[in-house]
């Protein structure tokens, strides 16, 4: 056996080993809540995880259900040391009952856990330094502190297009009190009521529209209270 051959089938071996080791750790569980072993022996030996012999053990075990468990369970851990991904088809199976619901949902938790190849990709949060709390960054607040947290590839649209809807309602609103243009001396009073510490960056601003970026500022994916009570109290 050559070094690759060698190094998959470690690799194998040690992916068998964590599914195992998931099963054992819910076996207790599903030895005594798994409903209806028949059915689900049924299915799973259409999906060609356990064969039509284990099926019919478990059919003949009747009407003890906790015997059927046995059989079943016993056939599961064969099927598993055989193809770790069993496991996986294992807790999909489980899933289309509603009685074993929760028991298959965990399992493919500790799963994917364990066997995901989504990869992952680091997405600017921004940090509150006051919470100790950390919210997808704000594009209209690229100064503000960040931390770059890692999550899952297939998630990262998620954020992509938060981000995206922030900046477009801001965009529109901002546009708003810019065509309204409300006294520039009411709308300074007004932020300076709401957050005392804005007064200098307010003391720079000549116009509505400078006063409108001091708010967009102001603005986080959890926070945009400033913003309303501007829209608010002029009435945009």
């Amino acid at each position: 056996m050559n070094e690759n051959g060698a190094a998959d089938k470690l690799d194998q071996e040690k992916c068998k080993a964590k599914a195992i080791d998931i099963f054992n750790t819910h076996h207790p569980l599903l030895s005594q809540s798994l409903s209806d072993p028949v059915s689900v022996a049924i299915m799973l030996q259409r999906e060609s995880v356990i064969r039509g012999q284990v099926l019919a053990s478990v059919e003949s075990a009747s009407p003890s259900v906790p015997n059927q468990r046995e059989v079943l369970l016993a056939a599961i851990i064969v099927a598993i040391e055989s193809k770790y991904s069993s496991l996986q088809t294992f807790a999909s199976v489980l899933c289309k009952f509603t009685g074993n619901v929760k028991l298959g949902t965990v399992i493919q938790r500790d799963y994917d856990t364990q066997f995901s190849t989504d990869e992952f990709v680091n997405i600017e949060m921004e940090e509150d330094s006051s919470t100790g709390t950390v919210t997808p960054s704000s594009p209209h607040t690229p100064t503000a502190p960040t931390v770059e947290i890692p999550v899952r590839k297939s998630k990262s649209r998620e954020f992509s297009s938060i981000r995206a809807s922030l900046a477009r309602m801001i965009f529109k609103v901002s546009k708003a009190i810019t065509q309204k243009s409300p006294p520039l001396i009411d709308l300074k009073s007004l932020i300076c009521l709401f957050n005392s510490d804005l007064k200098g960056k307010l003391a720079e601003c000549n116009d509505i529209s400078s006063v409108v970026h001091v708010i967009e500022g102001e603005c986080s994916l959890t926070d945009i209270e400033l913003l309303e009570t501007v829209v608010e109290e002029f009435e945009v």
